[in-house]
């Protein structure tokens, strides 16, 4: 006697992208890490272990100060990003609609587009989790909804531009990061451009390494910065909570390394400098 068992399913997982919320954080690290260059995603990458990707943006509104022709290119550059995600296995882009001019422009039916479809793909039963890569706190409602559905929502989110009742909201929460997105980035790109080193190992000193400061993490562990004189490299070693190991991140800036472990989520004080 013979029967189907389910034992062995893998569970089904479909991420839906704010694009525009996605591209203002691309432009914030390539402000920040890449003199402004644009970061090319590699989407495949992104994609991970998602069935399937919804990825939701607007056409740009035109500029006051640019010409017809260089608001063309750019609408031309939009529609070959968006032909190019269409063609990855599982990605679907939906396109809302843009309204004013600059800084006033707002985009239309995006919001509306992601909860219709979450929420129809909920009640169907087509996902067992769902992932939202938004900020915008007129989704807490929509969340709201799909976890008293039952379904397990996970959001992933920018720190610096999500409320804290839109990420308390969601059953699961992971932090949009430059060190994930430097690894979700084409290698062509990565391979001629520096960028801070992590590493999960216990920091070793050496007669090279001069502590520079002590302080202590939002979590109550250690944290430590370091100068390598034979490198020339600034490091900062910390602990990781509820865990024997430790993180060491290595670059030469050292105000910029001191702002990737806070891009990164590490909240700290210093406590006392070393002379």
């Amino acid at each position: 006697m013979g029967y189907s068992s389910n034992i062995n399913r893998q569970p089904t997982n479909y991420l839906f992208i704010d694009g525009g919320y996605f591209r203002k954080y691309l432009e914030f690290l390539s402000r920040k890490y890449f003199d402004s260059e644009a970061i090319p995603i590699d989407y495949d990458k992104l994609k991970m272990s998602y069935k399937k990707v919804f990825y939701y943006d607007c056409l740009p509104a035109k500029k006051a100060c640019e010409s017809r022709e260089e608001f063309e290119q750019r609408l031309n550059d939009q529609r070959r990003f968006f032909d190019l995600l269409k063609m990855i296995n599982g990605f679907h882009v939906y396109e809302g609609s843009m309204s004013g001019v600059d800084g006033k422009a707002r985009q239309k039916q995006v919001d509306i587009m992601i909860a219709v479809h979450m929420l129809s793909h909920t009640i169907r039963g087509n996902m067992d989790g769902v992932t939202l890569l938004a900020g915008d706190l007129d989704f807490k409602p929509l969340i709201d909804a799909l976890v008293q559905e039952g379904m397990y929502v996970t959001l992933w989110y920018d720190h610096k531009a999500t409320s804290k009742e839109l990420i308390y909201s969601s059953d699961e929460r992971h932090l949009l990061n430059p060190l994930f997105i430097w690894n979700c980035i084409e290698p062509e790109f990565r391979n001629i451009r520096s960028f801070p080193n992590v590493f999960r190992v216990n920091f070793r000193s050496s007669k090279f390494n001069k502590l520079i400061k002590d302080g202590v993490t939002s979590d109550g562990t250690s944290i430590q910065l370091h100068h390598n004189s034979e490198e020339n490299l600034h490091i900062i070693a910390y602990k990781v909570k509820r865990s024997d190991g430790e993180v060491v991140v290595a670059y030469p800036d050292v105000n910029l390394l001191i702002e990737f472990v806070k891009d990164c989520g590490i909240y700290f004080e210093w406590i006392d400098q070393v002379l």
